[in-house]
């Protein structure tokens, strides 16, 4: 009987175990995804900046040709 309160004991452990190491790899995943998102969002609005700057310019080309 021993045995098997010991074995449950162990099972337990492991799970409990196995429980902390998920969730610390899932918060782990999910930082490196939220710095992917701000990578893609940086280079989402340095993007934007230079296509706001070449239709600056556009327009001031159109502007000096007329």
């Amino acid at each position: 009987m021993l045995r098997y309160i010991l074995s449950a004991i162990i099972l337990y452990a492991f799970w409990l175990t196995y429980q902390d190491a998920s969730e610390y790899f899932d918060e782990q995943s999910l930082n490196e995804v939220e710095l992917a998102q701000a990578e893609v969002t940086v280079k989402l609005a340095k993007q934007a900046a230079l296509l706001e700057e070449t239709r600056r310019y556009s327009q001031i080309e159109d502007l000096g040709s007329e």
